[in-house]
This record gives C-alpha cells, structure tokens and sequence, in this order.
C-alpha cells in the first residue's frame, strides 16, 4: 500500500493537471470536488492520514474508479484493439500480396530457367545432329572416294600392264628386236 501511495504522489508531483482532470470527471450522484481536494493534499499528507482519508471516502472513490475511469479505460482497450485487428489485418494482407507477388516472380524465374534449359538442350541435340550428319556425310565421302580411287588405280594399273601399254609386254618389239645379220 505505501507504494501505491508514493505512485500517486509521484503521479501528483509530476502530472497534477492529468491528474485533477481525471478527479474531476463528472458522474451522477457523486460530489467530486471532495475527492479533487483530497488527492491535492495527498502531497502534503503522511502516508497514515492519506489511507484513512482513502478508507472514509472508499465508496465515491470505487464509484470513480471502477465505473468511470474502468469503462473509459476499457473504451480505449476495446478502441486499440480494433486498431490493432485492422493494423493486423492491413499487414496480413499486405504480407499476401508480397508473398503473391514473390510466388509470380518465382514462377516467372522457373519458367524462364525451364525454357531456357528446354531451349538450350534442344540447341544443343541440334547441334549434336548436325555435326553426326556431317561426320556421316565425311565418312560417305571417304569411302566413296577410297573406292573411286580403288577402281581408278585398278583400272590404270590394268592400262599400265597389258600388252603394248608402257610396263606391258610388247610382242611386236620383240619381234622386232635388233639381230645380227650373218651377211653383213
């Protein structure tokens, strides 16, 4: 008790006009002034007199407190609450349209990298055919040549060696070889 007394008298010091202020709230049977003058002497009381002032004026002090002062108080409860129901739900849905918009952006990215991937692999099978086509048509190319050039030697060997050619035999030069005439 002698805490709540020395809060009040601190709220008194610091704060006297609030103070009075709320003291002088008006409210239907009760004479307030009484009370205002009371918790301006409570500075100058001890803190004895100030709990048997306290008890003398228990009725008109429960009727402030409890029903005036505790329903305005629970009017700005209920008020901050309601604030903070709409804060929450501002936010709630300002955080859905982040996340809303961060799953597009990440959707977005995903298509992109599988198109990308999509592409590119594409690309590079294109290019894996093309160059297998090309290898293909080299490989056709060196053996239809091995075997044009197969079938030109054999042909130019066969010209080369038959008879009257340049390695060929020649039977009418043989004939016709140089002998010694016995008569000359």
């Amino acid at each position: 008790m002698d805490l709540c007394a020395q809060i009040w008298k601190l709220l008194m010091l610091q704060k006297p006009i609030e103070v009075t202020a709320i003291l002088k709230t008006r409210i239907k049977g009760l004479e307030n002034r009484d009370l205002v003058d009371g918790f301006a002497k409570l500075v100058e009381m001890d803190l004895i007199t100030f709990l048997l002032w306290l008890d003398s004026r228990k009725i008109e002090l429960n009727v402030l407190f409890q029903e005036n002062i505790s329903k305005n108080w629970e009017a700005i409860i209920a008020q901050e609450n309601k604030i903070s129901k709409e804060v929450v739900k501002i936010n709630q849905a300002k955080r859905m349209n982040k996340l809303k918009r961060l799953l597009k952006r990440n959707n977005t990215e995903e298509d992109v990298m599988s198109q990308y991937m999509l592409k590119t692999y594409a690309w590079s099978r294109s290019i894996q055919e093309i160059e297998n086509s090309r290898f293909t048509k080299v490989l056709q190319d060196n053996d239809g040549q091995d075997n044009f050039i197969s079938s030109e030697w054999a042909k130019s060997s066969a010209d080369m060696f038959r008879e009257r050619s340049i390695w060929g035999r020649n039977s009418a030069l043989e004939e016709r070889k140089w002998r010694l005439d016995f008569t000359e």
